[in-house]
């Protein structure tokens, strides 16, 4: 049999509670999130260097090795082997990027040498 009576509209669900807790969620996600801190590396210009004194100290970074006056070193070997070179951490380190060289790599060579205490570092062309 048909039955005719009024038909019962279906509610509609309502977005809004769920759009708000999704907002909610990313906002205390977005606060509590610690965010990689910036360090700074001090360098210097071919000009900010002192007197130069004691042995070459150059260190020639390549697209796949670094050299320490002409000789290849290892990334890792790098601090101990200056160390051979300098008296102090305040000794002039020359840096010289050749072609090919990456800034990430430049990069990642002053930090170790930061690292490592050296404050003299000079980057050349």
């Amino acid at each position: 049999m048909l039955s005719l009576s009024p038909h019962k509209r279906r509610k509609k669900i309502s977005l809004t509670p769920m759009i708000d807790v999704v907002f909610l969620l990313l906002v205390f996600f977005m606060l509590s999130t610690k965010l990689n801190k910036d360090t700074a590396i001090q360098i210097g210009g071919a000009g900010h260097a002192g007197i130069y004194q004691g042995p070459p100290r150059l260190i020639t970074i390549f697209a796949e090795q670094i050299k320490i006056n002409g000789t290849p070193t290892t990334f890792m070997k790098l601090p101990s082997d200056l160390e051979l070179l300098t008296r102090d951490k305040t000794d002039t380190i020359i840096l010289q990027p050749q072609e090919g060289a990456t800034v990430q790599k430049l990069a990642d060579v002053l930090s170790s040498l930061n690292q490592a205490g050296f404050t003299n570092v000079v980057v050349v062309q």
